[in-house]
């Protein structure tokens, strides 16, 4: 990897998972602060997701088990703090599965304004991330919405009720080098799916 490529691999990853001081944070207990919601925003600021807490949550929910793990997803906490509406989307996403023969629908929560990386919805089907080696990148940049959007546990409801499963796939941390070939994953999905016609996150 010649140095050109190696810096926009950091500042790309840096952009779609804000993990530039990952290392550091990979050492602190998972935390939002607190007036803050455990998980940060995918729908605030420019680099306010977070690859590391949401596979740290995702990582302690599992070892909950699942009956524990969904009850605490019902009630929108862990450990006494709120997850937030943006961080149970994007779990419901990573957890759960959709069922066989079923659809893992998206939420309603209006159109994508633009998306971090070429391609359209078709391309995402785990919008507002992709899932790539367990690692969950955030790909949108924001949403437009005419009526309510739907609540962000009317949409857990849906998928543990309806139609998806618990997902069987174990997250685990990732190192900075695992998260930029993930990240080189995700850079080259769109054109293999339009002309090989479709790949499989995990």
């Amino acid at each position: 990897m010649n140095r050109i490529h190696a810096l926009f691999c950091f500042l790309a990853i840096t952009a779609l998972c804000g993990c530039g001081d990952s290392a550091a944070r990979q050492q602190q207990p998972v935390n939002g602060g607190k007036d803050k919601p455990l998980l940060p925003r995918y729908r605030g600021g420019e680099n306010e997701f977070r690859v590391d807490q949401y596979i740290e949550v995702a990582i302690v929910l599992q070892k909950e088990g699942k009956d524990k793990a969904i009850k605490m997803l019902e009630e929108g906490k862990m450990n006494g703090q709120e997850l937030g509406e943006d961080g149970l989307f994007v779990l419901c996403r990573m957890l759960f599965v959709a069922k066989k023969g079923a659809e893992f629908r998206r939420s309603a929560i209006g159109a994508p304004l633009s998306f971090k990386i070429e391609g359209g919805m078709q391309d995402w089907p785990l919008e507002p991330i992709a899932l790539v080696d367990g690692v969950p990148f955030c790909v949108v940049m924001g949403y437009s919405l005419g009526g309510k959007a739907e609540r962000a546990s009317y949409y857990f409801k849906y998928c543990c009720l309806e139609s998806c499963d618990w997902s069987g796939y174990q997250f685990k941390t990732k190192t900075l080098v695992e998260k930029q070939a993930a990240l080189k994953k995700v850079l080259t999905l769109t054109a293999p799916r339009r002309s090989a016609g479709g790949l499989r996150f995990l």
